[in-house]
């Protein structure tokens, strides 16, 4: 025999309320391709069609179509997943509280795969942002868009294909995630790139509580990673850069980019880190600029580094210098005719 009290219809009531609203909770699927301004906060605009996207809800964007959509006031969801079609959007703040994902598992290849603009909007995940997940996937953040999430996963699975692009002076991709979390992930298990080109930045968060995650290319053995740091003003901030960790990486700073590493006291940055590993990294152009504390070429895996009518890696610990004539540097570098060409493996690096 089951008793209510009358406490007990009293907590019931005020439990009612609440269960309701979670019951309301749905995933909603965007349904306007049409031209215009196209509201994310207009119901009519989604499937079911009582109500809009919201905290609570997973948004889903699978139309094979390009269109847009347009944050015109706050809005937000649980999780956002973008699996088909072209989708810019612009607007306001839009809030994520789970994970964005852009991947497309049926696509051919990345020209087919998901894309998305992210134009001129702030556009903040709590968890993680994964483009390219076992699919294709493009993330574009242009016209002073800010986006940021944990961490940033592009390439994850393996056979995955991400891109990310930041560009334009006020675009910024940054990874906000407390106590360090990952950082960058770039070709995870998969291919990724990250491209910051025309002034864009893409940072790391100066979270000092518990250390500064890290940018990586290559991340396990079947990963291949790539930033490129195209352009006077672009820049990638970070503290440890990996290129090529247990996977392969590729690092372009060219035509006056910059990766800064110096916001924190120990900034590392290491080529061909792991056994098996392979990672290559030319800095080329006036003004291009790599800024760390050290520089570690081929610890276990095989390595190239090119520094090519530009700046030098500048060090607070000198271990490549740049020389008018041939000459051997202390880490087993050749020098010649004022172009600093490194080319190494795990038996030729002192360590």
């Amino acid at each position: 025999m089951i008793r209510r009290t009358r406490n007990g219809w009293a907590w019931l009531c005020l439990l009612l309320p609440l269960l309701v609203a979670r019951g309301q909770a749905a995933d909603r699927s965007w349904i306007d391709t049409s031209a215009g301004l196209n509201n994310w906060n207009d119901a009519a605009n989604w499937n079911p069609s009582d109500d809009f996207a919201k905290v609570g809800d997973n948004a889903f964007f699978d139309q094979d179509a390009v269109y847009t959509a347009i944050v015109q006031s706050p809005s937000a969801a649980d999780n956002v997943t973008f699996s088909n079609g072209d989708v810019t959007l612009g607007g306001g703040t839009l809030n994520i509280g789970g994970v964005t994902t852009i991947d497309d598992a049926f696509a051919a290849g990345l020209g087919d795969g998901a894309m998305v603009t992210a134009s001129g909007l702030t556009w903040d995940t709590v968890g993680n942002a994964v483009v390219g997940d076992t699919g294709f996937g493009t993330i574009t953040v242009d016209g002073g868009g800010d986006v940021r999430a944990f961490d940033v996963i592009v390439g994850d699975d393996v056979g995955a294909v991400g891109e990310i692009n930041v560009t334009g002076v006020g675009s910024t991709l940054t990874t906000d995630g407390p106590n360090a979390g990952d950082g960058y992930l770039i070709g995870n298990a998969g291919t990724g790139t990250l491209n910051v080109t025309g002034g864009g930045l893409a940072q790391i968060l100066n979270d000092t509580s518990g250390g500064i995650a890290d940018v990586q290319l290559g991340v396990t053995a079947d990963g291949d990673g790539t930033l490129n740091i195209i352009g006077a003003t672009s820049s990638v901030i970070a503290e440890d850069v990996l290129v090529g960790n247990f996977g392969t990486g590729h690092l372009l700073i060219s035509d006056g980019g910059v990766l800064n590493q110096n916001i924190s006291t120990s900034p590392d940055a290491f080529i061909a880190q792991q056994l098996g590993s392979s990672g290559d990294a030319t800095v080329h152009g006036d003004g291009s600029q790599w800024l760390m504390a050290r520089l570690e070429v081929a610890n276990l895996g095989d390595a190239t580094l090119s520094i090519e009518a530009g700046t030098c890696p500048q060090q607070q610990q000198r271990h490549v210098h740049r020389r008018r004539r041939r000459q051997r540097t202390r880490r087993g570098f050749w020098c010649r005719d004022g172009q600093f060409n490194a080319r190494c493996d795990q038996r030729s690096v002192r360590r």
